[in-house]
Parts: structure tokens; C-alpha cells; sequence
């Protein structure tokens, strides 16, 4: 009878527990491998429904729940396919987390439009985060690499946020040379439309700096600019623009006719021009009329909460310029119930964002920690 010591006997038993370990993170290995397969997959299919088919692209994208874990490479295509399609339905962009690791494999591998677009991206998410500061410094840097790359309209996008952030902070002079500079980059890039839209962000600047003229200048070479490419949804809100500031210059009946001639082509979305419409019929002193555009307005108000707060005004104004208070008291209170919920609604939303934020955090940071665990074995 063969005699095993305790010794060769505790050797057998490690040598099968190591191998059961083996065994085991191998698996593991390989299940993830099929699972980054997958994950790749969907990323690639993302990418090809992101122009046609956005909102199902985001849909598609948003099965990749830690894109870090694919390596930078993948991460930044998922950035791209995700931030392209967001931009079209008007969806939230990747973290800023994800993009700036994104970006810093771009500056190193990405094309000039991978540059560019990553960066515009990362910079419009911290943004959305209140780190204007951090924003501004990332614009800054990617509109320069943009320039030198002649990604033009890039540049000239890039550009257009900077504006929004100095409109803002209300340095409008500041501002406004951003979106003259926008202006020039999407000319060279021939994006007209976007060029059309930067000419009157120039505008309104000129116009909320008292410099009525120029404004007007700016906002009729938009306007034939968007006649030009005969897009009628710019043109509406061209004239819309021009009745803004005829009213603030007090010449009334002018900014009513444009005010008109932006109601008669808007195809969609006709309740903020009959709110205006209101408003200036009320500085005229036709309160009859005004009221009929109200009651305009609110057949065509849907669900945009800004509109029903203009709309809740100018029946307040209505109801105490005709004397009757209570009910002008209703309409303000009705006005402040809106303004509250958006606050709400807001305040929810950030409080919701952070979460989802951190949780994605703790689970990367987990995955991390397995990932590492695992090729100790």
C-alpha cells in the first residue's frame, strides 16, 4: 500500500485548486470577450443608423452600459455614434468623463474631424455639467487645433457655443464677436444655414447692446440668406427677430407687420408669434385684438412650458389693463405655478443626472477592480 504525505497531498489539492482558478478566469475571459463582441456590434450599428435613424441609434448605443471598458479606441467611436445622434433629437451627450478620455486618444490616433467633433463635444458636455470654465478652456483648445486642421465648420460650431456661453454671463460684446467669428467659418464651409443662424446671433448681440440699427443690418442679410436657400424654417424666425427689435426700438406697427408675415409661414409652431403678436396688439392699445391672438396661442400652445408662461403673461397684462384684477391675479399666479415646475422639473433632473453619473462611476470603478483581479489569475 503506497504511503502520500501530508505534504504531496496538500501539492495535489493546490495544483487542482489553481487549475479550477485557471479554469474559471478563463471563462471569465472568454465571456467577456463575446460580450465586447456584442458591445462592438452594437456600436457599429449605431454608427450606421445614427444620420437615418437617430433616436433608434441612441437606443442601440445605450445597450453599451461601460464603453470605458472597451479601450479608448471604441470608446471614442461610441462617443461619436452617441453625441452625433443625441445632437440630432436633441438628446443629453456622453459624460465628460467618457469624452475626455475620448479626446485624448483622438489627440493621438483621431482624424481632424475625430479632433474636432470630440472635442466640441466634451466641451458642450461640461457645459451642461456648470463647468463653464472647464468648457471655455476645452472650446478654446479644439477651436485652434480645428482652425489649424481647417475643420471649418467645426470651427464655426465650436465658435457658436463659445457665443452662447458669453451670451449667458450677458457679455454680449464678447459674444457677438464669437458669433461673427462663427459666422466667417461656416461661410468658408459653406454651411448656410448655420451661417444664416450665426448672422442673426449677431443681430440679437448688436440689438441687447442698444445698437438698433446694426441689428436690423444683421438680421436682413440673415433673412436673405435663408430666402436664398429657400428654407422656410429659418425664414419664420428671421421675421421674428425683426419684429423683436422694431419693438424694442417702440415702432410697433412695423414689428407687428413682421410679427404677421412669421405666423403666416410658421408651419409648426405658431403659438410664441401670436404670444408676441399679443403683446405688441396690448402696447397699441388694442386689447380686443390681443385677445383673439391669445386665444390663438393657446390652441397651438402644446407642451412647451415657456410658451404658457408668455402666454399666462399677456393675459395678465390684459386682464389689468381692462381693470380686472382678480382675474389678472389668477393669470400671475397661474404664470409663477409654471415657473415653479420647471424649477422643479430641473432641479429633479440635476439631482437624477448626478445620480445616474455616480452610479455609472461606482460600477466602472467595480469593473475596474474585477478586470484587475482577474488577471492575477
Amino acid at each position: 500500500m503506497p504511503f502520500f504525505s501530508t505534504s504531496s497531498i496538500f501539492t495535489v489539492v493546490m495544483k487542482q485548486i489553481r487549475y479550477i482558478v485557471c479554469l474559471f478566469a478563463s471563462c471569465l475571459l472568454m465571456a467577456a470577450c463575446s460580450s465586447h463582441r456584442a458591445e462592438k456590434a452594437w456600436i457599429e450599428q449605431g454608427e450606421s443608423l445614427k444620420d437615418s435613424l437617430p433616436d433608434s441609434a441612441l437606443v442601440v448605443l445605450q445597450k453599451v452600459k461601460l464603453p470605458e471598458s472597451l479601450g479608448d479606441r471604441w470608446l471614442a467611436r461610441w462617443c461619436m455614434a452617441y453625441g452625433d445622434a443625441a445632437d440630432k433629437i436633441y438628446a443629453d451627450l456622453p459624460y465628460s468623463s467618457q469624452l475626455e478620455q475620448a479626446v485624448k486618444w483622438a489627440k493621438r490616433h483621431g482624424s481632424r474631424l475625430e479632433k474636432a467633433r470630440l472635442g466640441l463635444f466634451y466641451g458642450r458636455s461640461l457645459a451642461a455639467e456648470n463647468q463653464n470654465d472647464e468648457a471655455t478652456k476645452v472650446y478654446l483648445f479644439t477651436l485652434d487645433q480645428a482652425i489649424k486642421d481647417k475643420e471649418y465648420d467645426q470651427a464655426g460650431y465650436i465658435d457658436s457655443y463659445l457665443g452662447d456661453l458669453y451670451n449667458d454671463k450677458e457679455e454680449y460684446e464678447k459674444a457677438r464677436l464669437k458669433y461673427e467669428e462663427s459666422s466667417k467659418y461656416f461661410k468658408l464651409a459653406n454651411n448656410l444655414g448655420s451661417y444664416s443662424n450665426s448672422l442673426k446671433d449677431v443681430g440679437k448681440m448688436y440689438a441687447f447692446s442698444d445698437s438698433f440699427q446694426q441689428a436690423l443690418s444683421m438680421i436682413q442679410k440673415a433673412k436673405e440668406v435663408a430666402e436664398n436657400l429657400n428654407d422656410s424654417a429659418r425664414i419664420p424666425s428671421m421675421y421674428n427677430g425683426l419684429a423683436n427689435i422694431y419693438s424694442m426700438m417702440n415702432e410697433d406697427s412695423v414689428a407687428e407687420r413682421y410679427i404677421r408675415q412669421s405666423v403666416a409661414m410658421e408651419r409648426t409652431d405658431k403659438a410664441p408669434d401670436y404670444s408676441a403678436l399679443a403683446e405688441i396688439q396690448l402696447k397699441m392699445g388694442r386689447d380686443a385684438e390681443a385677445e383673439k391672438s391669445l386665444e390663438e396661442a393657446t390652441k397651438y400652445v402644446g407642451d412647451n412650458p415657456y410658451t404658457q408662461i408668455s402666454i399666462a403673461s399677456e393675459y395678465y397684462n390684459l386682464a389689468k389693463i381692462r381693470g380686472n384684477y382678480k382675474q389678472a391675479l389668477e393669470y400671475k399666479e397661474r404664470r409663477d405655478q409654471i415657473v415653479d415646475s420647471i424649477r422643479r422639473i430641473q432641479n429633479k433632473s440635476h439631482i437624477l443626472e448626478v445620480e445616474k453619473r455616480y452610479d455609472h462611476q461606482q460600477i466602472l470603478a467595480d469593473a475596474m477592480r474585477l478586470q484587475v483581479t482577474s488577471q492575477r489569475y
